[in-house]
């Protein structure tokens, strides 16, 4: 297990991609509010940062003059809650449910294999977290994802 410390995690995944929210013109909006330690597995959150993030810069709306993701994340001492959203093209109502299947691609403009979702999903699930998605056409996407503090659960 690992201590995590929030900021420094989304920071090092957003440099990664900086050369393409810088490209695609997509304001990014950050926000962390962590009390107390976080206690979990630092390589699973980077995966999961990575997939969702990766996602919300594939899907952006090229068409809207403001392109814009916000990342939220609230870490206590016994659970993690965090916050994707973006106003890209959104995900059709019919297709939510299937998102997080492997091998699953909900539109012509995935250029991925389709196993992102799944992956986060499964890493979560091995977490003892969870995520859900909220989605509208041409809205965009907002995912949910709480995971419990390993510190809680008599780990140290």
């Amino acid at each position: 297990m690992d201590r995590l410390k929030f900021e420094n995690v989304v920071d090092e995944i957003l440099q990664g991609f900086q050369s393409l929210i810088d490209d695609r013109q997509i304001s990014i909006m950050r926000h962390v509010y962590q009390t107390g330690c976080f206690y979990s597995n630092g390589d699973n959150f980077r995966l999961i940062f990575l997939h969702l993030i990766a996602n919300a810069i594939a899907f952006i709306d090229h068409q809207k003059e403001s392109r814009s993701i916000e990342i939220c994340v609230r870490a206590t001492s016994t659970g993690c809650s965090i916050r994707v959203n973006d106003n890209g093209i959104g995900i059709d109502d019919e297709i939510q449910n299937k998102i997080f299947d492997v091998f699953y691609r909900g539109s012509e403009k995935s250029t991925g294999s389709g196993v992102g979702l799944y992956i986060v999903r499964e890493v979560l699930r091995k977490m003892g977290g969870s995520i859900t998605v909220d989605s509208e056409l041409t809205r965009g996407s907002t995912f949910l994802i709480w995971v419990p503090n390993k510190k809680e659960q008599g780990r140290f």
